[in-house]
């Protein structure tokens, strides 16, 4: 098995993160943080909207933690399903639990795809990029060709 190197990261301070509102301008860094490059940076902007995802799932998975020992205690006290999770729509559980793998799958694939760009324009191969994500090359040209439409 490959030995896997850890790698140092610092992350923006919480007051130079602003709350997400939906993808506005206004939900970048902010201006006035010293740490910020110059000219936009998609791996810095990927790091910051993942670390934002996690604040917000810490939040989520506490209420997910809650939801879910509450129907199994119900469900060990003899409670109907039905009346446990609620009438119609999605159980909360399920819900809650979406929204966090969500938040996850998308900010990973955005900070997957910022790093793969910059390594490859900071001259590391293909070849070496897909080594050190342990995937195939092709999956590497394909993260490529899909940030040009971008």
């Amino acid at each position: 098995m490959r030995a896997h190197r850890a790698l140092a990261c610092t992350f923006a301070p919480q007051e130079v993160i602003r709350n997400r509102t939906g993808g506005k301008e206004s939900d970048r860094l902010d201006t006035d943080d010293p740490d910020r490059p110059a000219e936009e940076d998609a791996v810095v902007e990927a790091i910051d909207d993942v670390s934002i995802a996690v604040k917000q799932n810490v939040s989520d998975q506490e209420d997910l933690l809650s939801e879910l020992g509450r129907i199994r205690h119900d469900r060990a006290a003899g409670v109907p399903l039905q009346e446990s999770i609620g009438g119609a729509g999605q159980p909360r559980a399920l819900v809650l639990l979406n929204r966090v793998t969500k938040r996850l799958t998308l900010g990973s694939a955005r900070l997957r795809r910022a790093l793969v760009t910059s390594l490859v324009q900071e001259g590391e191969s293909v070849n070496s990029v897909a080594r050190r994500f342990e995937v195939t090359h092709q999956r590497i040209s394909s993260i490529l060709r899909r940030n040009k439409g971008s």
